[in-house]
């Protein structure tokens, strides 16, 4: 998970650095900090699981661990709600310049054409 998670994070980057729609290339970029993000998460997990194996943990460790898992995911969905609704706004700004520009190409071929 953390390869393919770093792996995405690096696309997304370079996605984001030839986008020309300012923002959806800010969205882009902040979905390829989420992942890296991810990346690090992924890895300190197995690093972590790894370490626990061999050494016994108390029940008020596992809780706090549970508690800062639980906080992180909750931080990491938000941060995915946000994006999803940093790209649709982006779409809409450019679907509305996509209509905006329509009357103006048929002028302009009809006017080539006369």
């Amino acid at each position: 998970m953390a390869v393919s998670a770093g792996s995405i994070s690096r696309s997304l980057a370079g996605l984001s650095g030839c986008e020309s729609s300012k923002d959806l290339s800010g969205a882009l970029a902040k979905l390829s900090d989420v992942q890296r993000i991810m990346e690090n998460i992924h890895t300190k997990q197995v690093n972590t699981h790894l370490t626990k194996s061999s050494i016994k943990v108390s029940f008020s460790q596992k809780k706090l661990q549970a508690s800062a898992d639980y906080y992180l995911l909750s931080e990491l969905i938000r941060d995915y709600i946000g994006l999803v609704g940093a790209v649709k706004d982006a779409f809409q700004v450019i679907s509305l310049n996509l209509v905006k520009e329509k009357p103006s190409q048929t002028i302009f071929f009809e006017s080539r054409r006369g």
